[in-house]
């Protein structure tokens, strides 16, 4: 069985432009993740998103 991990990813501060943060495994044969780019705007900069890793 697999075990997962989420986490929530947020900006502290409000951005003058579009800010995108790239996630990657350093290793995928122990986790992966279920993305691997977050776009953050000037519009949903303090909304979580979720990363699943899984592995």
């Amino acid at each position: 069985l697999a075990a997962m991990a989420t986490f929530d990813v947020y900006l502290n501060s409000k951005p003058t432009s579009n800010v995108t943060i790239s996630i990657a495994s350093s290793n995928t044969s122990e986790g992966t993740v279920s993305t691997s780019l977050l776009t953050f705007t000037p519009a949903n900069w303090n909304t979580p998103q979720t990363v699943t890793i899984t592995g």
